[in-house]
């Protein structure tokens, strides 16, 4: 695992600026209704705060052997039907990352509006 330095909030750029006020811990709802944050918490010593990366991730979830594999493939270029090629493949294959609800749908849900995204095909 490569070392990181510590980061500052407000030189990461408006999207983590929007997530670290929305709700801070970058959580993602599982689908058993509880929650996972993706970043290390205040207690972590020296890597509070930071994110804790695929592998880590990987190994919370109970995937210990998936996580040895590499991170991804160069250029996303995965074996077709790979489920389990890499960390990426692995993690884009579980529900509670396929099923996230993006900042504009909770804002949206919020104040009862509904929202359709129509994504572009080139």
């Amino acid at each position: 695992m490569p070392k990181r330095k510590q980061f500052n909030i407000a030189n990461l750029g408006s999207w983590a600026k929007s997530i670290a006020h929305s709700g801070g811990e970058g959580n993602v709802k599982k689908y058993l209704l509880s929650t996972r944050s993706l970043y290390f918490c205040e207690d972590a010593g020296l890597t509070a705060g930071l994110f804790k990366g695929m592998a880590i991730t990987l190994c919370e979830r109970g995937f210990v052997e998936e996580s040895k594999l590499r991170a991804q493939y160069k250029n996303f270029k995965c074996v077709k039907g790979a489920i389990n090629c890499c960390c990426r493949r692995v993690l884009y294959n579980q529900l509670d990352f396929i099923a996230v609800e993006s900042n504009l749908e909770s804002a949206c849900k919020a104040r009862r509006f509904s929202v359709l995204f129509l994504p572009k095909s080139y």
